[in-house]
């Protein structure tokens, strides 16, 4: 009997999982995740909403699947065996990552602090409560995620300070969102980067480089992302490079060469389902999206948020 374990239970890895479950149903299906409920990470980084909620154990039951609860710690494809944090390691026959998307990791200290957030590891449900204490935020923004986290903040009457160590990502929007800053009492720091979260056991405070010391309650770190397959053991696949890997294969973000580079995540959702039925579905032909017109993504952000230029008017940046 055909086994296979799908390490991630997001869009991707339950889409994969349905499917092989349609086409066998003989097959033995074990899914893990490091939390019984998973989110949609992307709908949530575009407006905070907590809605795209799915329980994954009620989801291995429907479809007659083992779920296994736990973080793993590493893999040894070699000896094709899982290493868990709690639980003991597992053999497997064959290994499907849908393991999503990782932040890239920076030189930044305080990182144990409660409120200390790389995007890609929020805990959602304990970061909505801390945001219903928290009046001060302080957002590093690179990607189209941060963006609309710090205007949805603001949106939810948070005070925002914005930290964007280059202002690309804006394209032809850049002086409409400084003139934004200015009118909506935004604190907008162009050329820093995050040095520290300051505080005891939860950020209060954040060092800024070059120099600059900023109210905070919640530190969101939008640093980008790469995919998260870092948990091989030393001998595993650079990136996503899966050659001599008997039995694996990535799907969704994990499977995504391009994520380091990418800024603005348009097909995400649909290359993860396309792609987690054509793995399913034994096909090797598909060939995820990748164009799109960055200027109409900032317009569009822009037109959501009343992001408008107000003629003759300047922004102040902070030196």
């Amino acid at each position: 009997m055909r086994s296979v374990t799908v390490l991630g239970c997001g869009l991707s890895g339950m889409t994969f999982a349905r499917k092989l479950r349609e086409l066998d149903p003989q097959a033995k299906i074990i899914l893990v995740d490091k939390s019984p409920v998973s989110f949609n990470r992307w709908q949530f980084f575009e407006d905070l909403s907590f809605k795209s909620r799915f329980d994954a154990a009620a989801f291995a039951k429907e479809i007659g699947a083992e779920f296994i609860c736990d973080t793993v710690e590493r893999i040894n494809h070699k000896r094709k065996k899982i290493y868990f944090k709690d639980k003991e390691c597992r053999d497997y026959q064959e290994l499907v990552v849908a393991a999503g998307a990782a932040s890239k990791k920076i030189a930044a200290k305080g990182e144990h602090r409660e409120g200390f957030y790389y995007l890609s590891s929020i805990d959602l449900l304990p970061l909505r409560d801390r945001l219903k204490m928290a009046t001060d935020v302080a957002v590093l923004i690179t990607t189209r995620a941060g963006l609309t986290m710090a205007l949805n903040l603001k949106a939810m009457g948070k005070e925002v300070s914005v930290v964007m160590p280059s202002l690309d990502i804006l394209c032809a929007g850049k002086d409409a969102f400084l003139d934004y800053c200015r009118r909506e009492n935004i604190a907008f720091y162009e050329g820093y980067n995050i040095e520290e979260a300051i505080g005891e056991a939860t950020v209060r405070a954040v060092k800024l480089n070059p120099l600059k010391i900023i109210a905070a309650q919640v530190l969101l770190l939008d640093t980008g992302f790469i995919p998260n397959t870092g948990f091989f053991d030393s001998d595993g696949p650079e990136g996503i490079d899966a050659k001599g890997f008997s039995g694996v294969s990535f799907i969704g973000d994990a499977a995504d060469s391009n994520l380091a580079q990418d800024k603005f995540f348009v097909h995400n959702r649909e290359n993860a389902v396309a792609g987690a039925l054509a793995a399913a579905g034994g096909k090797v032909d598909f060939t995820p999206k990748s164009e799109y017109n960055s200027q109409y993504i900032i317009d569009s952000i822009f037109t959501r948020y009343n992001v408008n230029p107000v003629p003759g008017a300047q922004a102040d940046i902070v030196q």
